[in-house]
């Protein structure tokens, strides 16, 4: 049987590219996963799924974060499937802007302090949206 993809959650990924947006960010946006999502350093971010919305933050991180913070889950963009190095924050925790905050920052430091990914194919920014 055919695993399901967890379904794409617009008006979450409008409150993160806002969230991204107002820090100064600058991120590709590209298609993943059937939906689009963002890049940062050539590597997979963050995006948005019905469940929350979901951050790239090394697997000490998240070992770290699972059980002890409020709202953080493993990430799992297909049932059944768990990603290394991504949680996801539940939708109570993205609608409180300083934890949003906090977690879209521990993510983008992480990525910065890796070498960047060298660009493969994919979507654009203006052909994702």
């Amino acid at each position: 049987m055919a695993k399901k993809m967890i379904d794409f959650n617009r008006e979450l990924f409008d409150l993160l590219s806002s969230r991204l947006s107002s820090s100064g960010y600058e991120t590709e946006v590209r298609k993943m996963f059937g939906h689009v999502v963002h890049f940062l350093n050539g590597y997979m971010f963050a995006g948005a799924n019905e469940h929350g919305i979901y951050l790239h933050v090394g697997e000490k991180i998240k070992e770290d974060a699972l059980g002890s913070e409020k709202w953080v889950r493993t990430f799992s963009p297909l049932e059944g499937t768990v990603m290394r190095e991504y949680i996801l924050l539940e939708r109570e925790g993205c609608a409180d802007a300083d934890t949003l905050k906090k977690w879209t920052d521990r993510s983008r430091a992480y990525l910065l302090s890796l070498p960047p990914k060298k660009k493969r194919g994919g979507t654009s920014s203006a052909e994702a949206l």
